[in-house]
């Protein structure tokens, strides 16, 4: 500072004491820099002395760092993000070995790993996703394929089946738990999956349970059912029953029921789905549908009460299946049951 400002500032304390400028490294590349400037002033802009030259130190100050370092700015003054990397899926997995191993196999091929097992990775963005299926397309060891608690959204699925569709071995999908998956978008492209020329004669368990799935999405979901050989399928915890439009719901679901035509489907699990009343009528059509061999139908804690056991029990008089050997209602044991059949109904 020069004598005469000294002199000039020497009644007025300066608000302004020091301007730091903190040069922190990238994790990007070895040579970026990300620029913090902190000025400790308060009030500078409206100070009578300091100003012009604040407005001075201000474009010394840009002028050096721009002249010193690249901070990825293109001629136009935006940041180019193209010089940025992907993190691939090794990447994201790093901080988990167990996971790094399983899937470094995976890539590999490796005939010895037939489990491709991702459940909790809720971290991953679509790049990865859109990786993993590439991978997953001429893998031919995997046998079943897990994404449970993954916070699958349509892009992420999207970029998923992008490569996944191609694949030759997986038997099993299990995409328990991940609420923000059913969407119009992300069903139609399922379907469209599940009647593919392979999935549609190989896959053998489809798991869905805790994704919001509605009646009005079943039926949509019903034309990638139809005429597979799945012999699992996993609905619990869903919405089936749930809508306030009680009419909707016995139209859609009886519309599922009476059409579905899954020839291998042994055991259908419909547990906490709100059937009540109107979902039991519905599932009279499926007790009499002939176009399954199902043995096993689970409906706990469906709000059920007497009226449905006697609905059931009519369906079962007119049923024709004779793989049907196990129906649970009730609450499984559990004392918050949904359900209240006495022993009327039993």
């Amino acid at each position: 500072m020069s004598a005469n400002l000294r002199e000039r500032t020497k009644h007025h304390p300066s608000p302004c004491t020091t301007l730091n400028i903190l040069f922190l490294p990238s994790n990007n590349t070895a040579t970026s820099k990300h620029v913090g400037v902190f000025n400790t002033c308060r009030q500078l802009n409206h100070h009578p002395i300091m100003v012009h030259h604040l407005s001075n130190l201000r474009q010394e100050a840009a002028s050096l760092l721009s002249s010193v370092f690249s901070i990825g700015n293109n001629s136009n003054g935006k940041e180019d993000r193209s010089s940025r990397k992907t993190k691939t899926l090794e990447a994201h997995f790093a901080s988990l070995p167990y996971t790094l191993e399983a899937w470094q196999l995976i890539r590999k091929n490796d005939q010895t790993k037939t489990v491709c097992n991702l459940n909790g990775c809720d971290f991953l963005p679509s790049s990865a996703w859109k990786e993993m299926g590439e991978i997953l397309a001429t893998n031919s060891a995997v046998i079943e394929f897990y994404a449970k608690n993954c916070q699958l959204s349509d892009d992420n699925f999207d970029a998923l089946m992008t490569g996944l569709q191609a694949n030759r071995s997986i038997r099993t999908l299990n995409f328990q738990n991940n609420p923000d998956f059913i969407t119009s978008a992300s069903i139609s492209r399922l379907s469209t999956h599940l009647q593919t020329r392979y999935c549609k004669n190989n896959l053998v368990v489809l798991a869905l349970c805790r994704t919001n799935l509605d009646d009005k999405v079943l039926r949509t979901l019903l034309s990638g059912l139809n005429d597979t050989r799945i012999r699992q399928l996993f609905l619990n915890n869903n919405l089936l029953g749930a809508n306030t439009d009680r009419l909707r719901v016995k139209e859609n679901l009886s519309y599922c029921f009476h059409r579905i035509n899954m020839p291998d489907l042994e055991e259908l699990y419909l547990v906490e789905n709100e059937l009540g009343r109107e979902g039991c009528e519905a599932i009279q059509y499926l007790l009499r549908n002939d176009n399954t061999r199902l043995k096993h139908l689970s409906l706990f804690r469906n709000r059920f009460d007497d009226s449905c056991c006697r609905i059931l029990a009519e369906g079962l008089k007119d049923n024709n299946n004779n793989h049907l050997d196990t129906i649970y209602i009730g609450s499984n044991g559990s004392s918050e049951s949904l359900d209240s059949i006495t022993s009327k109904g039993w």
